[in-house]
């Protein structure tokens, strides 16, 4: 069964009621805070936005047996998305896909696949002083990174058991993604200053006016 896409949060909230709000304490509010707040789909739209339209390669690198083979690798990161998997702490498993493209040059022939990747990933949603909203990408482990490359004919398939095309497209794609989770732009993205989107909120809706006299 499909679940279905999570909501806004004016779906997710009953209207509130100015004349008899409902007050809590603010452990709860806290807690409810982060409940309807930090969705899977703001999750995965965080790491899309750090990603963006990403593309990869490797080599030309040797393999095989004696080195023989030249291997190049492209590839293009695709939509990533999310499932939450747990409350306290909230955690969500991110599923990255990727197409990839290869060549294997040998023997003066050019020999191309084409392949797919999914990467997935665990993120725990953390608070953090003094006042933020923390994502927490644990690195990928071998079991993380899923390599399916098609090859067509004897021949491809030969040269693909040769190369060990799917062990180093694996160690390769284990690397990449290991490095980009220690990238600048990936760790601005999982952190979020929330004393800083409630200034901007607070000043949007009351500008710098003065009180009164």
């Amino acid at each position: 069964m499909t679940a279905a896409p999570e909501t806004g949060i004016s779906e997710q909230l009953p209207p509130p009621d100015p004349e008899q709000p409902e007050l809590t304490d603010y452990a709860s509010f806290g807690a409810r805070f982060f409940d309807v707040l930090v969705t899977a789909d703001r999750v995965a739209a965080a790491v899309n936005g750090a990603l963006g339209d990403e593309q990869f390669g490797i080599g030309p690198v040797p393999v095989g047996p004696g080195k023989l083979a030249r291997l190049t690798v492209t590839g293009e990161l695709g939509k990533v998305t999310a499932r939450r998997r747990g409350k306290e702490p909230l955690r969500f498993r991110l599923t990255i896909p990727a197409d990839i493209n290869l060549l294997i040059e040998m023997a003066g022939q050019d020999n191309r696949f084409h392949g797919s990747v999914l990467v997935g990933l665990d993120v725990t949603a953390r608070a953090a002083l003094p006042l933020a909203l923390v994502f927490e990408i644990a690195p990928p482990a071998p079991e993380d990174i899923k390599v399916v490359l098609a090859a067509d004919g004897l021949r491809a398939n030969l040269l693909r058991t040769l190369a060990a095309m799917d062990e180093e497209v694996h160690r390769y794609v284990l690397r990449y993604v290991t490095r980009e989770l220690e990238s600048d732009r990936v760790r601005e993205a999982c952190r979020i200053d929330i004393a800083s989107a409630v200034q901007g909120a607070w000043s949007a809706r009351y500008g710098s006016r003065r009180p009164r006299d």
